[in-house]
């Protein structure tokens, strides 16, 4: 059972140009943010192209895993299809509040 919560202090509107999942990292283009990307925030919803999801992009953020989380001293960055992966160098300074498994959801400070 996943009893984290969700603790936005700011939240915004994108309008998706793919369909979307939640807990995922996006863009400001309204798609999943990859490895090579830097994510405006986390989607609180979904939906499909042309729909208006909500995103947290500051606060505490709730983000599937794509690969396991082991440390609360790294920072977390976007991998495949917007999931969470540990960066390997300083990126966004988005710190992990959790441990956990690949496929896992995981709360970040944003």
């Amino acid at each position: 059972m996943n009893n984290k919560t969700f603790i936005p202090t700011g939240i915004i509107t994108v309008i998706a140009t793919t369909s979307i999942l939640p807990n995922r990292f996006i863009t400001s283009a309204g798609a999943y943010a990859s490895t090579t990307d830097k994510a405006i925030g986390v989607a609180m919803t979904g939906g499909g192209a042309g729909d208006a999801i909500a995103v947290c992009i500051h606060g505490i953020a709730i983000v599937e895993t794509a690969a396991a989380v082991s440390s609360l001293n790294s920072e977390i960055r976007a991998s495949t299809d917007g999931k969470a992966a540990t960066a390997s160098t300083p990126y966004l300074n988005i710190l992990p509040l959790d441990t956990a498994a690949s496929g896992a959801f995981i709360r970040v400070k944003l």
